[in-house]
Parts: C-alpha cells; structure tokens; sequence
C-alpha cells in the first residue's frame, strides 16, 4: 500500500497492526516510510529506532535512520548506522 501511494489506507492497517502487537516490526517500518513520504521527518525517526531495537541489523532501517539524522545534524549517530550498513552488506 506505501508502494502504491496510498498513505492513508496503509497507516490505517499498520495501526491496526500495533493494536494487536506493539513490536510489529513490519507496521513500524510502515510508519516510517508513510511518515517520509508526508515529508515528517521527526516523526518517522521513533519507528526506524524501534525497527532498529527489533532488528538491529536491517539495513533499510538503518539507511533510513542514518539519513535522517545525519539532516538534523546527528553526525555520529549517522556514521553508526552507515557503518553499520558497510559492515552487513
């Protein structure tokens, strides 16, 4: 549903989705991505984060999260992850 540009429908389920399981690493990534496409930065952030404590080693989280923060200026936090990323990969 992301793919297909329909945001709303799609945060609709992954909503539904941490209802029934709060660590639903596949709801959250969603919310990340609905919340980018919005152009909402800071509030996709906490998503890649918990993505990230629910597999620490997914590379689109940490691409996602490392671009974000390295925006706001978080340089060694970005550098983790794309040193992260570099190591997996």
């Amino acid at each position: 549903l992301v793919a297909a540009g329909r945001l709303d429908e799609a945060e609709g389920v992954a909503r539904q989705m941490l209802l029934r399981d709060q660590d639903d690493f596949a709801a959250h990534f969603a919310l990340g991505e609905i919340a980018l496409r919005r152009g909402h930065s800071d509030q996709a952030i906490p998503h890649f984060r918990r993505c990230l404590r629910l597999d620490p080693g997914h590379v689109g989280s940490l691409a996602y999260l490392g671009r974000l923060v390295l925006e706001q200026g978080e340089k060694a936090e970005a550098l983790r992850c794309f040193r992260e990323i570099l190591r997996r990969v």
